[in-house]
């Protein structure tokens, strides 16, 4: 390179010379192209010393395209390494070690079968052939099967994280003998030995708590890395669907559009859940649904007299009327599960997902193989924030349609979108959260009790909204502090103001999971061009006399505007015992977007008005949550 280099500066100082001053653009172009051949030329020698020194050294070398790499073969030749490892030995092992106790633990084979067919019910009833496999698989088995494959390839865990009410919690026994915990128990060595990944599981279920607000805030509460949710729909919705379809909606919204397990009680029918969930399997979303329906599971086993006498002496039912927390402690009520239904539960999931990660051990194995299962199990419905049609019949033009079900967009052909969701953000006083924390959007106006478990005094509030628990909720956990705290992390704490408490000031930041195609905003733009919505929940608890309503009794400033109008939000998910907990707060046509801290913001006030509350019933803010545009 340095003589090829040498030589053409020699030429060009000739051909400068002999042509003069005056031929500038011939000689700009010589020049050109003679540098043009030493770059390529320097390009092929570089290739070429690399290509024959790893064939030289004979070791892998990193592709740093992909997760495998690139390595020398006998004959030169670079070949690609696949590094879907695992232990299919043990695997193998395990699954039949777990299958064996399953069967010992119900009654044997034929009975342990039969619950699980009755208790695990599937809204996708369609099933798919593999190369390897010679029989039938389950399309949501399938699918299952290809998330952990996903996880495995991309190198993170593999999360399952739980939703819901006390019942998924674990009252009346330790936090860690609830079902999600019982299940991971069940399962941890084998992903993480068997599949050789992490497998995280996430309880985050908070007592006495309906599907919504819970539902805009699952990435604060779930994580936005789960691969599947869950909620509990059988003890405080009813028979209504309309909120099991907006929170599935939100979860097919995350970013690795999870796996949705809903418990129910179903009680051996299908209900209005149920069908949702199997009009979205046949419409092809990709949620690999699954109902665990609990009682209809033990109805051979258990009657109203309790166990039947021929299984009372089976390891999963010698114990069934005892509970897990010790003599005295709270929770022990008749809606709630005892040790062993936790125990049936945790299996039950146990056993579906052990059919899973059967199959992918046994495609994983083989990239071809991988390939083949997502593309047979894949529907049609692209992966994300594409959306199906909602069942649930809905006036698209009140207030919170699109923070339920979505907006409808143009589509094409191609992608085949439909509905999606506008980019919801969420802050929460409630525990356990991951990130969102609603102290994070508080400017000003905010006092922290000392000892959030005992009794605060109305003086306290003269200093500001007081971040605080109810009364209901103090009373519930030094109940359970004196039994160790059983393990619970779940808490009901908000914000809670009187009018002598002043101002609460917030800021609300832009968020867009997209790159908005309106740019960024500026400050003084109209608010509403880049916020569609604003909602504020109160705490959802039992409270007596007549305590604040936030669309009565508290008056907002939105982007330096006065606030004319609330809207109550009024639909089963949302509601708490019947009481409405979730307001739309209207964003005025004057309000404008500011800048804070290098963010741009919705700056929203909060004063309490009414005069006449006493601390006992004091208005309170638990979360906020906002629409982007």
């Amino acid at each position: 390179l340095n003589e090829l280099n040498k030589t053409i500066k020699a030429n060009i100082t000739m051909i400068g010379r002999r042509r003069g001053t005056r031929d500038t653009g011939t000689s700009f172009i010589s020049l050109s192209i003679i540098s043009l051949i030493k770059f390529v030329v320097g390009i092929l020698v570089i290739m070429f010393g690399a290509f024959s020194f790893s064939i030289y050294r004979g070791n892998d070398v990193k592709n740093l395209n992909g997760p495998g790499s690139i390595r020398s073969n006998v004959h030169g030749v670079a070949v690609a390494e696949d590094k879907f490892v695992v232990d299919e030995v043990f695997a193998t092992k395990e699954i039949q070690s777990l299958r064996e106790e399953f069967y010992k633990r119900y009654g044997g084979k034929g009975e342990a079968n039969e619950m699980l067919n009755r208790g695990v019910r599937h809204p996708e009833s369609r099933k798919i052939r593999l190369p390897s496999i010679k029989y039938d698989i389950p399309l949501d088995v399938a699918r299952t099967a290809d998330r952990l494959i996903r996880a495995k390839e991309e190198n993170r865990s593999f999360v399952m994280a739980f939703g819901g009410y006390s019942i998924t919690v674990g009252r009346g026994n330790f936090f860690q003998q609830s079902y999600p915990f019982v299940m991971e128990n069940i399962l941890k060595d084998l992903v993480q030995r068997g599949l050789k990944m992490d497998f995280i599981v996430r309880n985050a279920a908070i007592g006495g708590t309906p599907s919504f607000p819970y539902g805009w805030c699952m990435s604060n509460l779930l994580g936005d890395d789960a691969d599947v949710v869950s909620w509990e729909f059988g003890l405080n919705e009813g028979k209504d669907a309309d909120g099991l379809e907006s929170y599935v909606r939100h979860a097919m919204s995350m970013p690795h559009s999870p796996k949705f397990l809903l418990m129910d009680n179903l009680k051996g029918r299908r209900n209005q859940r149920f069908d949702i969930l199997k009009s979205y399997a046949d419409n092809g979303a990709n949620i690999d649904s699954l109902v665990i329906d609990y009682e209809t599971a033990v109805k051979s086993f258990v009657d109203k007299n309790g166990v039947k006498e021929s299984f009372k002496n089976l390891n999963g039912f010698n114990r069934w009327n005892e509970w897990g927390g010790k003599d005295g402690c709270p929770g022990k009520n008749s809606w709630h599960l005892k040790l062993q239904s936790h125990e049936l539960i945790g299996w039950l999931l146990a056993m579906h997902l052990i059919d899973a990660i059967e199959i992918a051990i046994d495609v994983g194995k083989d990239k071809e193989g991988r390939e083949h299962l997502r593309t047979t199990s894949l529907p049609p419905l692209p992966r994300g924030r594409n959306l199906p049609d909602p069942v649930s019949k809905f006036d698209s033009s009140t207030s919170g349609s699109s923070l339920r079900f979505g907006v409808k967009s143009s589509g094409s052909p191609l992608t085949n979108e439909t509905w999606k969701m506008n980019t919801i953000s969420c802050r929460t006083s409630y525990d356990p959260i991951l990130s969102g924390d609603l102290k994070d959007i508080v400017l000003s106006g905010m006092v922290e009790h000392k000892d959030i478990l005992y009794d605060r005094t109305e003086n306290l509030f003269e200093k500001g909204w007081v971040l605080d628990v109810g009364l209901l909720e103090r009373n519930t956990k030094i109940k359970v502090d004196k039994c160790g705290g059983l393990g619970y992390i779940d808490m009901k704490k908000s914000l809670y103001g009187l009018a002598t408490s002043g101002t609460l000031m917030m800021k609300i930041p832009w968020q867009h999971a997209e790159k908005s195609l309106s740019g960024l905003p500026i400050e003084g733009d109209a608010a509403s061009r880049w916020f569609k919505s604003l909602t504020i929940c109160e705490v959802n608890e039992k409270r007596k006399g007549n305590p604040c309503k936030i669309d009565r009794d508290i008056s907002f400033d939105v982007g330096g505007a006065r606030v004319s109008k609330t809207d109550v939000l009024s639909f089963t998910g949302v509601k708490y015992l019947g009481q409405e907990i979730c307001f739309s707060i209207d964003i005025p046509p004057d309000a404008k977007v500011t800048k804070h801290g290098g963010e741009f913001v919705l700056r929203v006030d909060a004063s309490v008005q009414n005069t006449d509350l006493t601390y006992e019933g004091a208005c309170s803010i638990s979360h906020v949550i906002w629409e982007n545009v």
